[in-house]
């Protein structure tokens, strides 16, 4: 993504707990060009990967988090791998933003047809309340860390579809306007 949020500097130290888990982190510099980070937030050394758009770049990932990337950071050939990357049971996790997914130019991506949410999916920020859904208690991963919540801190920033994907499962809903 354009730089790191907060989910970065908790999605961080989730994996760094695991011993099986390995994060590669990549950051979109001011050139546009998407360079490794490296320990202590050090940008492209000789040691640090390099995000390749091919499937054998990709098959070395088992799950990519795109955050809130505009739209036009990733070529139509880059999506198309990704996209191909998901049909080969490569794992996809899209975050919201103002950037990305509220804007019609992702809509018009591979990654269009993977997404939960139908794009674009308006951008909002404020304090929304969090409902968790049936199926979000009956998860097999997320079930069991919903029934221990008692209560959610509210969002402070939303993407409101207007529909969703039929394959897709709403495990949380965001209260806007009631």
């Amino acid at each position: 993504q354009n730089s790191f949020g907060f989910e970065f500097k908790f999605l961080r130290r989730a994996v760094a707990g695991d011993r099986n888990l390995q994060l590669q982190a990549f950051v979109r510099a001011g050139d546009g060009r998407l360079v490794a980070m490296a320990d202590r937030n050090a940008m492209n050394t000789s040691k640090t990967p390099k995000l390749e758009f091919s499937q054998a770049g990709l098959a070395a990932y088992a799950v990519l988090v795109l955050g809130d990337l505009p739209p036009e950071a990733l070529t139509a050939d880059q999506y198309q791998a990704i996209r191909e990357f998901v049909d080969r049971g490569g794992g996809l996790v899209l975050l919201g933003g103002a950037s990305g997914m509220a804007t019609e130019g992702l809509s018009k991506t591979a990654l269009a047809e993977l997404s939960p949410a139908k794009l674009p999916a308006e951008y909002k920020e404020g304090k929304f309340g969090v409902k968790i859904t049936d199926a979000g208690l009956r998860h097999p991963v997320f079930g069991t860390l919903f029934a221990d919540l008692k209560e959610f801190p509210p969002l402070l920033s939303v993407n409101i579809a207007k529909s969703s994907s039929p394959a897709a499962e709403i495990l949380v809903e965001a209260i806007d306007n009631g």
